[in-house]
């Protein structure tokens, strides 16, 4: 599987909350993603990373939340 790139559209599965995104920032170790819809959540919450393979969102990693930003309305 080939590394996360920026702009890359993933799947965050946060809790019971299943978002899309785009990754905005990449780092080796931090990722920034803006998510297509809002959801509630709070620093050290675990969540799950999906990537389209062959069509299908598959699995990829995990991570853990440790910071929140909100776009103003």
């Amino acid at each position: 599987m080939s590394p996360l790139q920026q702009k890359e559209m993933i799947v965050l599965t946060i809790g019971t909350a299943v978002r899309v995104g785009t990754i905005t920032k990449l780092s080796k170790d931090h990722m920034e993603v803006e998510l297509k819809e809002p959801v509630a959540t709070w620093p050290n919450f675990r969540v799950a990373l999906s990537r389209r393979v062959l069509g299908r969102w598959r699995l990829s990693g995990w991570g853990i939340i440790e910071s929140v930003a909100s776009k103003g309305a």
